[in-house]
């Protein structure tokens, strides 16, 4: 309740946009903590760090997981499903991000997968888990001031200082502090303003937006994304076919579910034309969240020579679904 509280008084408060409302919570709950003698009564309650910080840094056995085939196909599944895991919720979270990041920058998918890999490998050679960017972490940053690289950094640094040098103090905090913290910095990223601005957008959107969330809390976070995915594609596919059936045959690239599909996969630019210093682009398909990315790089490489660009979109696009619209926008901004 106090952090809750705390969060509302945040923009009015100077002081709070200093002392973060989250490590005041943390503080008080700690003083809580000592005061009923939680550890007393069950030292399950509060964190526990192990007295050796590179308790958990293994060497790893190669020699003896090449010696053992019957091993091989579960390392290989796991590494599979590992990977496709945590370069979605990756790219996922980083998309999140982007959204709520008050300067309105851009990250670069590639970019974030590199220094995913890179993460993870160095990680596990040391018998560690895999590493993906912390959307807890990124909201409580942009929240407490944080604008560059070097928040995170930081963030990095003290962690390890902390885990160093704190852990006596650390080992006092109760579990239930952490999880509130977890549950207001989730609340506030789907919080009624979002819910409000999803329908503002369009029902559609918010039936998506809220069956994603639904099998997410049911699922996981992965299955949200699939079902979420699934239900985009079959609406846009369900809207581009409807827009489709008044055109004339010749001008309708869909006689069929299968072919509107297929639409929403193919790269919608059909051509380029450098014109004295104008860049042309012209589209004569659907823009979707599914290929706008092939629109993007047109937009990302453009010829030395051009100092202006215009996109033609034909009249057989017929639909602009509502990311590919905010990427088309962001990209001119």
């Amino acid at each position: 309740m106090l952090l809750f509280v705390l969060g509302v008084l945040q923009k009015r408060v100077a002081l709070l946009k200093v002392v973060p409302p989250h490590l005041i919570a943390v503080i008080f709950g700690l003083i809580l903590g000592q005061i009923f003698q939680l550890g007393k009564l069950n030292p399950t309650y509060l964190l526990s760090l192990p007295a050796n910080p590179f308790d958990g840094v293994h060497v790893l056995h190669f020699a003896e997981f090449f010696a053992r085939r019957d091993l091989w196909y579960a390392a290989i599944m796991g590494v599979v499903t590992l990977t496709m895991i945590d370069g979605v919720e990756s790219l996922a979270t980083a998309i999140a991000i982007d959204r709520i990041d008050p300067f309105k920058r851009k990250s670069s998918p590639n970019r974030v997968l590199l220094a995913m890999g890179v993460s993870n490998i160095a990680s596990s050679l040391v018998g560690g888990l895999t590493i993906i960017p912390g959307g807890v972490k990124s909201k409580v940053n942009i929240a407490s001031g944080g604008r560059t690289l070097w928040a995170n950094f930081t963030n990095a640094i003290c962690l390890i200082v902390y885990l160093v040098f704190a852990r006596d103090l650390i080992n006092l905090i109760p579990k239930s502090v952490l999880a509130a913290v977890l549950i207001y910095t989730g609340r506030k990223m789907c919080e009624p303003l979002v819910w409000r601005h999803m329908a503002k957008i369009g029902r559609e959107q918010l039936a998506i937006f809220a069956f994603t969330i639904a099998v997410t809390l049911a699922t996981d976070l992965l299955w949200g994304i699939v079902a979420g995915l699934i239900a985009t594609f079959v609406l846009d596919v369900a809207l581009y076919l409807r827009a489709t059936a008044c055109l004339p045959s010749a001008l309708s690239e869909s006689t069929g579910f299968a072919r509107g599909a297929l639409g929403m996969l193919r790269n919608p630019v059909v051509g380029t034309e450098l014109r004295d210093s104008a860049y042309h682009i012209f589209v004569n398909r659907p823009i979707t969240c599914f290929n706008s990315m092939a629109l993007s790089k047109y937009l990302d490489e453009l010829p030395e020579q051009a100092k202006e660009v215009v996109v033609h979109i034909g009249e057989s696009t017929m639909l602009v679904d509502h990311t590919a619209c905010e990427n088309l926008i962001q990209t001119v901004e």
